[in-house]
């Protein structure tokens, strides 16, 4: 059916990127298993990709840089525990950096400080 979709964020997110239609609803990234595979990371360019795919509204970019130089307090400032793992932003980084993995990195290490609190 012709229906328009409606781009709610947390709720649905419709992206077509090079014929693939990814779907990420309740933070799941839906994409094709040939599709997943880790290229070679590069620097960040800087480029602000992840800021645009990020349903949250965050900056990844910033914040996985903070969570590689442990800076957690910053990370905690920026709203890192409001990152709902989705995936988006690695998925739409140019130079292929890890960073749901160093989001996901950082908020544990958030979670694990307030335990021993």
């Amino acid at each position: 059916e012709g229906r328009d979709f409606m781009i709610l964020k947390r709720i649905v997110i419709a992206l077509a990127i090079v014929l693939i239609t990814i779907i990420v609803s309740s933070g799941l990234l839906i994409i094709a298993e040939d599709k997943a595979e880790r290229r070679e990371e590069k620097d960040c360019i800087r480029c602000s990709k992840c800021v645009s795919a990020c349903p949250m509204g965050l900056e990844p970019y910033l914040l996985s840089t903070l969570v590689e130089l442990k800076n957690w307090e910053k990370a905690a400032q920026l709203h890192i525990m409001d990152c709902i793992e989705c995936g988006c932003c690695t998925f739409s980084c140019p130079a292929n950096r890890p960073l749901i993995d160093l989001l996901k990195f950082g908020k544990f290490s958030l979670r694990k400080q307030s335990t021993k609190k």
